[in-house]
């Protein structure tokens, strides 16, 4: 009695403590702005006043009453050998009479207790669920762009476990695992139930002593393959990042010497469209079908050459010169030097020897290096001898996983027809059941959620860390760096930058070799001419 009055004291206690924090917390005005809010706080302050009362009153009232003598009357009735009540609950011997009885309370009482004992946990599941449905305002969808760009609020909340676009539930190849082990837990059941001749004479939980075998082996490997995958994808992305550095070092390099805006221009189309070309010809070359290959080679030139991107597009003269060359990419580079070193004799740039073209030049090689990481992601990948024994592993865990979901279905299922009719056998024997039906359900139901979503998880991550470590496959399920929307934001930042270099706000733009005094164009058309260029692109 003193235990269930700190009890009523001490929950009372903190339902004033939340419904204050929530009054005078950054929640007041959330919370205030709707009836049905403020009705929940209002009950939250009633229960918390007037449940220490009652308390106080109702163990009055018991310890006054005949309740007590009738607890203690309770200790005192033991079996034989025994000497209170609790020794007698722990011997599994129960009382002669409980306390409903005890206290003169009819089976109506009983039931109106138990009605609104449920009535209560419903209403608080109720309230609390609402609550929280009305306090996560500022959860939102994820609402993935492409690999790497999403609202993570969106992932604290369960709208997530409703989210399938772009993740791993949507890949077809993981439920057709699925059902492959699903069918050899069928199998196994089956013959389980024709082979074993007293099935309720098995013990179902030694089953699951089989999928404790390679558990922590497989989690320790699976662990350090998707560290690997995940490194190896940003550093793919790392490399991109790269060149698109290297590029806009040339574009600021360039307008620092004065070089004319068509030649910047030509040298940043050529920056760009290599970083275009890389992931559309890797993905091409990792397609095993030599007519898909060439398929997708030429969509991507023709895609190129229609272009309408002053920043994207490929002439026909520059398509044919390209068109023999396995990777296009590095070769844009090498007319990115040829055309530096044309500038350099025409005077625009200062000449060979200096340290000024030294850079431009060192700029190129670095952008040559940036395209080869990206590119040995792609040709290099993890040594098979790893992940091929990864994946044997994986899947002899999930083959022992649908076994012993076989066999444990089987045990159950014969011994719940055992116990729902002694003659559903396919033997002509007494069975002999060696527990009970309630204990098959719960057998049943804890091993077929432990050994189909552990085999389920590791066949997923297996298929994250292959889309991550492979990241331009031609393949729906693929993972690929999304290369086209960086290019488009790159290509933004890359107008702008000509526009500001163009016009400084109180100098005149710096250049290597000035132009006659009959060709310069006032500061006033060149802000003009800036921002049609910008319009334009």
């Amino acid at each position: 009695i003193q235990s269930s009055s700190a009890a009523c004291h001490f929950i009372p206690f903190a339902l004033r403590t939340t419904a204050g924090r929530c009054l005078r917390g950054r929640l007041h005005e959330k919370i205030m702005t709707t009836g049905r809010s403020r009705l929940v706080l209002a009950l939250l302050f009633v229960a918390g006043f007037c449940l220490p009362a009652a308390a106080e009153t109702v163990c009055h009232g018991v310890s006054s009453s005949a309740v007590v003598p009738s607890l203690l009357q309770l200790n005192s009735v033991s079996p034989p050998g025994r000497t209170n009540l609790t020794e007698a609950i722990l011997a599994g011997h129960a009382p002669d009479s409980s306390l409903t009885q005890k206290l003169g309370m009819t089976r109506g009482e009983v039931h109106l207790v138990m009605f609104l004992l449920t009535c209560l946990l419903a209403t608080g599941c109720a309230t609390l669920a609402y609550m929280g449905h009305r306090l996560s305002y500022d959860f939102h969808e994820a609402r993935p762009q492409d690999a790497v760009r999403y609202h993570p609020t969106g992932l604290v909340s369960w709208s997530a476990l409703c989210d399938v676009h772009r993740t791993l539930w949507s890949q077809e190849r993981l439920w057709a695992m699925a059902c492959k082990l699903l069918a050899l837990t069928l199998l196994v059941a089956l013959a389980q139930l024709v082979w074993c001749v007293d099935p309720s004479a098995v013990d179902p939980l030694q089953y699951s002593e089989i999928t404790n075998v390679l558990n922590v082996f497989v989690s320790l490997m699976l662990g350090f393959f998707l560290s690997t995958a995940i490194g190896r994808f940003r550093e793919c992305l790392e490399g991109f990042l790269s060149l698109f550095e290297k590029i806009r070092a040339l574009q600021m390099q360039l307008h620092t010497l004065g070089v004319p805006q068509q030649n910047i221009n030509h040298i940043v189309r050529y920056g760009l469209l290599s970083a275009w070309l890389l992931p559309r010809f890797m993905k091409a070359e990792n397609c095993t079908n030599s007519n898909r290959q060439i398929a997708l080679i030429e969509d991507t030139w023709k895609e190129a050459r229609a272009s309408e991107d002053p920043l994207l597009h490929v002439t026909d003269k520059e398509v044919e010169m390209l068109r023999g060359a396995d990777d296009p990419s590095p070769q844009l580079w090498m007319w990115i030097a040829s055309l530096s070193g044309r500038l350099a004799e025409d005077e625009w740039i200062p000449p060979m020897a200096s340290p000024t073209y030294g850079r431009i030049l060192s700029l190129s090689n670095e952008a040559q290096e940036s395209l080869k990481a990206i590119r040995l992601i792609f040709v290099v990948q993890i040594p098979y001898i790893y992940t091929h024994t990864l994946a044997v592993v994986i899947h002899i865990s999930n083959m022992l996983c649908a076994v012993s979901m076989g066999l444990t279905l089987g045990a159950c299922l014969g011994s719940l027809l055992i116990h729902f009719d002694s003659r559903l056998t396919l033997y002509d024997i007494e069975p002999k059941p060696q527990h009970e039906a309630s204990t098959d359900i719960q057998v049943l139901v804890i091993q077929s959620l432990k050994c189909f979503v552990t085999p389920v998880l590791y066949q997923g991550f297996l298929e994250i860390g292959f889309c991550l470590s492979s990241p331009f496959t031609d393949t729906e399920s693929s993972v690929t760096p999304p290369v086209d929307r960086m290019i488009q934001e790159f290509k933004a930042d890359l107008i702008i930058g000509n526009r500001i270099a163009r016009c400084p706000p109180s100098w005149e733009p710096p250049a290597w070799k000035r132009e006659p005094a009959a060709q310069k164009i006032r500061k006033e058309d060149i802000d003009e001419d800036s921002r049609n260029d910008f319009n334009d692109m």
